[in-house]
This record gives C-alpha cells, structure tokens and sequence, in this order.
C-alpha cells in the first residue's frame, strides 16, 4: 500500500491504494460496477496459486454443500471454495464430525485473547464456574486450535498459511479432547484459523467430547470466526460457548457490501443477520 499507486478506476490516488486491488475506497464504494472487474481479479490471482477456485461454485447438477454462506455446488472434478470440499464421484472432505485439518498448540493466559478484557481467563468472571481463580488465570493455558480453511479469502489475513491444505495435519475428535483432558492446566479450547465454519462439525463434536471428559471442573469453549457458517451449526456452536462461558468473536470487517466482496472476496451479508 502506498499513495504512488493510482486507483485504476478513477486514475486518482485519493488515499492509500493497496496494490493488491488497485481500486480507491471511494470507487469502491460508489462506482462498484466499474470496480468489481479488477476486485474479482485480484481473488483469482490470489487464489490461483493455492489451487483454490476464483468464486464459490455453482454448477448446475454438482454436489452440494451447506456448511456456509456460499453454499458451493461443484461439478465433478471441482473445489469448493474453501477447499475443503470437492466433488470426485460424489462429495469429498478432509474434514468431517470425526475429524479436523488442524494445529493445536498451548497459549498462556493471557497473551493473545482479543477477549480478555471479560473472559473469565483473564477478569475471573463467572468465578467458579467458568473460571478456576478469582482474577487472572496466570499459569493457566488456552489450547489454541487453528483451522486449516475459511470460506473468506481476506486479501490481507494475517494467518494465510490456512490454505495450506495438507492432509498430514489431521486429528481425530477424540484425540483433540484428550488434548483438554491431559493438560490439567487447560481452562479454554479456541478455534480460530481460518475460520470454523468450513469445520464446525468438527468442532462441535471435539468440544462435547471435551466438555465431557472434564466434566465439573472449568472449560470455556470459545469461537472466533467471520459469522458466515450454516444458521443451525453456528447456534449449537454458540450455546457450546454459553454452557461453558466462552465467548464468541465475530470478526467484521466492513458494513459495506462492496468492502466485503473486495477485502473478502466474498459477502458478509449472513454475519449481520
């Protein structure tokens, strides 16, 4: 981003113009019929060196799948949008309710929860319940779990190694809860990545797993995610983190429309609802 690119719109550089884009904020804004050329290339591009498709599918006769708001239809041979998914003879996955493309490692509280400024881990709310001190669970840990996926394409995400789809990363439900259940000093489980929702039946499945194995003593399942997965998943998902008091983070972006299609590639419509 600098003021020495000129928005290819307008040919003004009324602001900063991220080169990725090309386009100015105003254009975007209110000449988006001109601008949506150049945002669309600018996610192809993207996109195109991970393997992924420019925009969710919609293949008349092609496999469907509802885990989000892009609801992808793909013909044979083709990806979903968050790459997850794809239709050889039929829908495929490598990620399903029993097993998650995932890395998961230890966080101490309170280093890194946009949250923490109320959750229990870090202001002891909800004491004892939901929280194992009376204040700041200082030698207490989150266990951090990053999601292989998203079914945004956020041109400037700061964890894009998420495309990075390798089968190598998978881990049963199971074992992930034992991960909770092992770590007696774990008092939260955090999906993040990515975003969950291309894995919430993974998720949803780990956390009751989880939630039982520890089963009277604190553990708050927690969500942050851009607000675009199924309407029924992302409520089970949300009364998970109510039950345990967890927290859920909605990541928004932008209110405009347009914003979204060109900072996400894709609309944020469904958050809002």
């Amino acid at each position: 981003m600098g003021d020495e690119v000129r928005c290819r719109v307008c040919g003004e550089a009324p602001g900063p113009v991220a080169e990725a884009l090309g386009i100015c904020l105003d254009c975007i804004r209110e000449r988006p019929d001109e601008a949506m050329p150049h945002i669309e290339r600018a996610h192809e591009v993207a996109r195109r060196r991970h393997g992924l498709p420019a925009r969710p599918p919609r293949t008349e006769g092609g496999v469907s799948c509802g885990l989000c708001s892009n609801r992808c239809i793909m013909g044979e041979g083709e990806r979903g949008y968050c790459g997850l998914r794809w239709n050889e003879g039929g829908l495929r996955s490598l990620s399903d309710a029993s097993e998650g493309l995932l890395y998961a490692y230890l966080d101490p509280h309170i280093t890194n929860c946009c949250a923490a400024w109320f959750c229990p881990g870090a202001t002891g709310a909800g004491y004892p319940r939901y929280a194992y001190r009376d204040g700041a669970e200082r030698g207490y840990s989150n266990l951090a779990v990053f999601l292989y996926g998203c079914n945004f394409d956020c041109l400037f995400c700061q964890n894009p190694s998420h495309k990075e789809l390798d089968p190598r990363r998978w881990v049963s439900a199971d074992a992930l809860a034992g991960l909770a259940a092992e770590g007696p000093k774990v008092s939260c489980i955090c999906f993040f990545g990515g975003s969950p929702e291309p894995q919430l039946p993974f998720t949803i499945n780990a956390s009751e797993a989880a939630l039982e194995v520890r089963r009277g003593r604190p553990l708050r399942i927690c969500f942050e995610w851009n607000g675009c997965g199924d309407p029924f998943l992302v409520r089970r998902a949300a009364e998970l983190s109510l039950v345990s008091g967890g927290n859920v983070k909605f990541d928004l972006k932008c209110f405009t429309p347009e914003l979204s299609l060109a900072l996400s590639g894709v609309p944020n419509r469904q958050a809002y609802r």
